[in-house]
């Protein structure tokens, strides 16, 4: 009973901040549209999503993970990560290494704060070789919501990746 209660809990959870960010993100009003889709690189935020994707990349786990908090939640396509350590356990390995075998294009990368939370967009397309011959291109879309944590750091409290 418990159990379910908590898995509720948390799909009200994901549910409430798809919408937040999804009216936040893509609720601009038409006379405003963003021109610029690489925009808020002159915050520290910029330096903890870009430093996230590098450590990722390089197949640097310990510094991947000091970026993300303790109940950092990950969803990606049909899977919820609902922890850091079920994230170390689970899917982490999978995702350095299938970076490590591709090279990530960003077509769009924005970062939006408002006080101490804050949102990171991306669109990526991922070059694959998956023999000599055979190349596969693979879209992704990111979403990051990040919070500022008592000692004036950001962390990634919540990743959303879906192709």
């Amino acid at each position: 009973m418990l159990k379910i209660k908590a898995t509720r809990y948390i799909a009200v959870i994901i549910t409430f901040i798809t919408v937040f960010v999804s009216s936040f993100v893509y609720g601009q009003r038409a006379s405003n549209p963003p021109t610029d889709l690489f925009h808020g690189f002159e915050t520290p935020i910029a330096e903890v999503v870009t430093q996230f994707h590098k450590a990722l990349q390089q197949g640097d786990q310990n510094k991947a993970v000091s970026y993300l908090t303790t109940d950092v939640v990950i969803v990606e396509n049909d899977r919820v990560q609902r922890s850091l350590f079920a994230y170390q356990q689970g899917h982490l390995q999978d995702d350095i290494n299938a970076l490590k075998s591709s090279t990530a294009i960003f077509h769009e990368l924005t970062l939006k704060v408002v006080g101490n939370i804050a949102i990171s967009t991306a669109v990526r397309t991922f070059l694959e070789v998956e023999d000599k011959a055979t190349e596969i291109k693979r879209h992704k879309l990111e979403t990051m919501i990040l919070g500022k944590q008592e000692n004036g750091h950001w962390k990634i409290n919540y990743i959303h990746w879906s192709s």
